[in-house]
């Protein structure tokens, strides 16, 4: 019996082994309809089932945590993550495709290797080609590039590089090879996280390390010499290889590849990428209207949804251009309130000129009035001058 679960875009269809589940049913059917079996027959079958809807409870709360363990890793942000890093492999693999090759049949090779060796898709598909670029001249076959490239990842495992120094080792001895000769920042990494690769190339030329980082020094470690002394000492590394135990953060790396892959061959993903690449180019390539609306909103609105407007697609953009005889009537109608507001201000300018005038006049009246009849009549008369300026 299939159970199917369906999280978010990812279906997992699983296969319950239920026969004995079944088994014990119909048994218990024929005890029931027959009344001729025994109490004790009844009980074991009784037994029997729940024994077996107990089993398919713990495949199914197994089935749960791994999911959601799953779901909780992949985010909507990692979904494109992904996505975008298996473009990024197929890009780096491109011109390393030869003759009678297809990308999808080299990239799967790579995706083999890096499955193989616990190793970063990413890093090995730039170890990859830059392999294949700088031994094309000489002529070295696909065999030997999948050799090759296997052993300088197993080399590293063999060294206990982690990930980020196997990595970050990979590109630089590639591009050492890209280059034509192995010395120094790439020799010294060599040295630190692949030291394994150091001994070997020490033994295929018959020296010592120190004799080797001599050579390295006077550039006598071309790519020939590295590459036929790394397929010399191919088997002697895969066999340590062989005796090592997995790390946790190898194993990490070989879910990522796969995870990798899934999503990057997802027809859905990769349409959805498209559909926002090309409405980051359509927005990029309107940049007139939307500034236009941006405008307006932010006369509008005083700014606070300008930033929602970064969530544009195409069809945003399509909805703006047919809005756009609409936009400039609001920026008109925005300009008019802009003169209004304008208008008030000079208003109340002149207002409070006019007020601060007439208070200057009571205070003259009251003092000249002091001492006299009229001095009550003029300070009542400044008083009621000065709250009117004050208000305005």
């Amino acid at each position: 019996m299939a159970g199917t679960l369906n999280a978010g875009s990812i279906i997992y269809e699983v296969d319950m082994d239920t026969a004995r589940l079944l088994a014990a049913r119909r048994e218990v059917d024929a005890a029931l309809s027959g009344m001729n079996g025994t109490v004790g027959r009844l009980d074991a079958t009784v037994t029997r089932a729940e024994r077996s809807v107990a089993s398919m409870q713990r495949t199914m709360s197994n089935l749960s945590a791994v999911a959601r363990g799953v779901i909780a890793a992949i985010s909507v942000q990692q979904v494109a993550a992904y996505g975008n890093e298996w473009v990024t492999v197929n890009n780096k693999l491109a011109n390393s495709v030869r003759a009678n090759e297809s990308l999808a049949e080299v990239t799967q090779r790579v995706f083999d290797i890096s499955q193989n060796t616990m190793s970063s898709l990413a890093a090995t598909a730039t170890l990859y080609g830059r392999l294949e670029r700088a031994t094309r001249s000489a002529g070295t076959s696909t065999k030997d590039l999948i050799t090759l490239t296997s052993t300088i990842n197993k080399g590293l495992a063999v060294s206990g590089a982690t990930t980020e120094e196997a990595s970050s080792t990979m590109t630089q001895l590639s591009q050492a090879l890209a280059s034509g000769v192995l010395r120094g920042e790439e020799f010294n990494s060599i040295s630190e996280n692949g030291s394994r690769l150091a001994v070997a190339l020490a033994d295929s030329l018959g020296v010592t390390i120190g004799q080797l980082r001599g050579m390295a020094a006077q550039g006598k470690l071309t790519t020939e010499v590295v590459v036929n002394g790394l397929l010399k000492q191919s088997s002697a590394i895969a066999k340590e290889f062989a005796n090592t135990t997995t790390t946790m953060g190898q194993a990490f790396t070989i879910a990522t590849n796969n995870i990798t892959k899934f999503v990057g061959e997802s027809s859905s993903v990769s349409t959805s990428i498209r559909v926002f690449n090309e409405g980051v180019i359509s927005l990029s390539q309107n940049l007139d209207i939307v500034a236009n609306a941006i405008a307006v909103a932010a006369v509008i609105f005083g700014g606070r949804f300008v930033g929602a407007l970064a969530l544009a697609t195409k069809a945003r953009i399509d909805d703006s251009l047919a809005a756009k005889a609409q936009t400039a009537a609001t920026a008109q109608s925005a300009a008019a309130t802009a003169n209004a507001a304008r208008v008030t201000a000079l208003k109340a300018g002149l207002d409070k000129e006019q007020a601060l005038s007439n208070l200057a006049l009571a205070q003259t009246e009251y003092n000249v009035a002091r001492g006299s009849a009229a001095e009550a009549f003029a300070l009542e008369n400044l008083v009621a001058v000065k709250s009117v300026a004050i208000q305005r």
